[in-house]
């Protein structure tokens, strides 16, 4: 399997990132990548996707359908940068980020509420 790239830029070369909105955004877009490759469903991605590239933020409440969609790319995306599957120079894939918006997307006293 060749090696997947993201299209999510850095907002600063110098500053470390942890945003969810901009791990999530990555993450999207390699689910999407291999949706389409596998011909598999992409509106789900798509439509989130679509939300934080126009608004730069988590929608506000996220659906249990939102999260899904979401921690399912974030583990997904998990297991290729696990086996080094993934280009990602600005760390926004990195399993640190990944985890960290993994996290912010569960359920519980820090993190999302479906």
């Amino acid at each position: 399997m060749p090696t997947m790239q993201t299209t999510t830029p850095n907002p600063h070369p110098d500053l470390p990132v942890r945003s969810t909105a901009l791990t999530l955004t990555g993450s999207l877009n390699i689910s999407l990548q291999l949706a389409g490759e596998y011909g598999s469903p992409k509106w789900g991605f798509e439509a989130l996707r679509d939300h934080l590239r126009a608004h730069q933020q988590l929608p506000e409440p996220m659906s249990a359908a939102q999260v899904l969609t979401a921690q399912s790319s974030l583990l997904s995306t998990m297991l290729l940068a696990e086996e080094g599957l993934l280009e990602d120079p600005y760390g926004l894939l990195s399993l640190d980020a990944l985890d960290a918006a993994l996290a912010d997307l569960t359920p519980g006293p820090s993190g999302v509420r479906a």
